[in-house]
């Protein structure tokens, strides 16, 4: 048990700084990725959150760099050992400008499954349109963090998400202007559905491998 977990009953709120400093899962990070989500407001309130909710850290071989994922099952976030133990030993903060953002998207997906935000899906239909918003959440929760972090350090975030940084980047900027969360999340969810799933089966036969593929792949094989 984490000795800064609340005992049952009322107490008193843990500062969510103090709680990650102190947290074993949290130390699992670069130092510089720690100092980035303890940066944010947002980043580091979420994450302390998850981790006394829970949820537990891995470093593991084979992930592929900058790449990490959520699961679920195991209420996890497992961050691919080659860049935690390799990238940021050369380059710490080059490898946290990337990391940061992918991290904040599992930070989404986790928040998501946490607060069960998304109901189960019925029909493949639903199906998809679920798949899509589920992304498009974990891709709006990092740009906000990375637009946090970005006003209050000056920092460069080089932001991920099924898409160039570019891309993420104009429509997170027009949304600033037009402040349509709907719209926004749309268009999140259309660049993920539409992305390449490398690997993948042409499942709807339109000639190309898509994350839809992937949606209608594990919609088959019994997901929802």
């Amino acid at each position: 048990m984490d000795p800064l977990e609340d005992a049952p009953g009322d107490q008193p709120e843990i500062d969510p700084a103090f709680y990650l400093e102190n947290n074993t899962e949290f130390k699992k990070l670069p130092t510089k990725l720690q100092a980035l989500i303890l940066a944010s407001p947002m980043a580091r309130n979420q994450m302390a959150t998850l981790l006394r909710n829970g949820l537990t850290i891995e470093i593991s071989a084979n992930m592929g760099l900058y790449q990490a994922e959520y699961n679920p099952t195991d209420n996890k976030i497992i961050l691919d050992a080659a860049t935690i133990n390799d990238e940021f030993s050369s380059d710490a903060d080059y490898a946290a400008s990337i990391m940061i953002s992918t991290i904040a998207h599992e930070i989404g997906h986790a928040l998501a499954h946490m607060n069960a935000l998304f109901p189960q899906a019925t029909t493949l239909g639903e199906f998809i349109e679920t798949y899509k918003l589920k992304e498009a959440f974990a891709i709006l929760n990092s740009m906000l963090i990375s637009s946090e972090l970005e006003g209050s350090t000056g920092m460069d975030v080089i932001n991920v998400g099924y898409a160039t940084d570019g891309e993420l980047t104009a429509l997170f900027n027009a949304f600033a202007v037009h402040k349509n969360i709907d719209t926004l999340l749309s268009q999140y969810g259309d660049l993920f559905i539409n992305a390449e799933w490398p690997g993948g089966t042409d499942m709807d036969g339109d000639g190309k491998t898509s994350q839809k593929d992937k949606a209608i792949s594990q919609y088959n094989d019994g997901y929802r």
